[in-house]
């Protein structure tokens, strides 16, 4: 029985990266055909034409909520899953305040499927972190993780260089002309987002070899400057930056382990100027501050949506808009019908979660989100000093980033891809000391990870 649930979770984390990219790879390999680079983003009658592919991550995500439900009441011991019961009774809580304000409407429909799909890849992902908490340290299966997305991530790199013609590619890197590729996706961001998940589930899986976790990292950072996507840039420069240290800082030598700390905060002192220039460069999108607060910027974006939010209805402060208000798959859904968004109050793009959650469940309802979240980190945090803790504050510094960035459920490879990572790093601290040592390739040995658990070490045992 655990083996098996072991291969079943394996075979989620990665089914979440490639059912998202199987969904517009008939789109991506016509356009390889044809000659034709698409920049930025396809146009929304070519994404129709992708065909039953383009339910693919929808298929994962309902699958993946029926297995789990599956496991849970056929009697298997999952950790954290309190967590998932907490996360599905306040869905359905806010889904049902949430149709108040679009029962009435003429589209209903077509905001309560924009509602639904996030809620569905929030709910399935918070399933699969509880899977990938629950799962035993497997040197086989984290390989198999490990070579299924450097595989996955290579080819995208491949539609990449063909996007960029190879002789672009200097320019591109450099930000001349603020080149944006999608790869195999439908847009420049979700390419950035995919190169954001593939990063965490990278670090924080530990029986790979050097050779394939550089591959993924290489291609990660790839997959984020094609793609011109700062935020992604940022994340996995930090997540390379905190690899870096784990090995300097687990080193043998224990003068290496004391010298570690003081030559990496050197380091960033150093670099952060330095990065900070090469993320507006590459990005080539303008200064990545100066931005934000200029028309259509999120600094501008956030303070038009409190203005308009304060100057509505008073039901629509504290209870929202409705369900799917504000989302881009409403967005896409509305204007397939002919119908202009700005035909209703509270929906328009924020690149804001919490404003996003505002306009949709209202400040209530954002604030039961707000500690719901608050709740999960307290509970997963790991409790022993060492690489897994240090993890978990990378996690939580790479979600207030992107909540100012774009609407993180939404974004499915981020919003899976940190569930199971978070997952994945947690489980590391909550197995008996004795089953916590696993090969390090290069490393001459075996290595303890370290001692100690989360909160919810010990309520379930696999």
């Amino acid at each position: 029985m655990n083996k098996h649930f072991s291969l079943v979770t394996t075979a989620f984390v990665l089914l979440i990266f490639y059912g998202g990219a199987l969904q517009y790879l008939s789109l991506a390999i016509d356009q390889a055909q044809s000659n034709v680079i698409i920049l930025t983003q396809s146009d929304l009658s070519d994404l129709s034409d992708s065909g039953p592919l383009k339910y693919s991550k929808d298929i994962v995500i309902i699958t993946l909520i029926l297995s789990f439900v599956n496991m849970v009441f056929s009697g298997r011991k999952i950790k954290g899953l309190e967590i998932y019961i907490g996360v599905t009774l306040v869905q359905i809580l806010f889904m049902a305040i949430g149709l108040v304000g679009v029962i009435e409407s003429p589209d209903v429909r077509l905001f309560v499927v924009a509602g639904v799909r996030w809620n569905l890849v929030f709910n399935g992902s918070i399933a699969l972190l509880c899977m990938c908490y629950t799962q035993q340290l497997d040197e086989l299966t984290e390989s198999l993780i490990g070579k299924g997305l450097f595989i996955l991530s290579s080819v995208n790199s491949l539609f990449l260089l063909y996007q960029t013609k190879v002789a672009d590619l200097y320019a591109l890197v450099a930000g001349q002309g603020a080149v944006r590729l999608p790869g195999l996706f439908s847009h420049a961001g979700v390419a950035g987002t995919f190169a954001i998940g593939i990063a965490l589930v990278c670090i924080s899986i530990r029986s790979v070899s050097l050779t394939v976790r550089v591959g993924i990292y290489a291609n990660a950072m790839f997959a984020a400057l094609t793609a011109g996507s700062r935020q992604a840039i940022i994340v996995v420069i930090s997540v390379i930056f905190l690899e870096l240290y784990n090995r300097i800082k687990g080193a043998d030598n224990s003068s290496k382990r004391i010298i570690a700390p003081i030559l990496f905060v050197g380091a960033a002192v150093l670099a952060i100027p330095t990065i900070y220039v090469f993320v507006n460069d590459a990005a080539g999108r303008g200064d990545i501050f100066e931005t934000q607060a200029e028309e259509g910027g999120r600094l501008s974006n956030f303070a038009g949506a409190i203005n308009d939010l304060f100057s509505g209805d008073i039901f629509n402060v504290f209870f929202g808009g409705g369900l799917g208000k504000a989302t881009n798959n409403a967005m896409a859904l509305l204007f397939q019908a002919g119908v202009p968004p700005s035909a209703y109050t509270l929906n328009y793009i924020t690149d804001d979660t919490t404003i996003t959650l505002v306009f949709q469940y209202g400040l209530i309802g954002a604030a039961c989100f707000l500690a719901l979240f608050i709740w999960s980190m307290i509970v997963l945090a790991p409790t022993a000093a060492g690489s897994a803790r240090r993890l978990h504050w990378l996690f939580i510094f790479i979600i207030l980033l992107m909540c100012f960035a774009c609407n993180i459920f939404e974004q499915y490879f981020f919003i899976t891809a940190l569930a199971a990572s978070i997952g994945l790093n947690s489980r590391t601290q909550n197995l008996a000391p004795e089953s916590r040592i696993v090969p390090l390739e290069g490393s001459g040995g075996r290595r303890r990870l370290g001692s100690g658990g989360s909160r919810l070490a010990g309520r379930a045992r696999v």
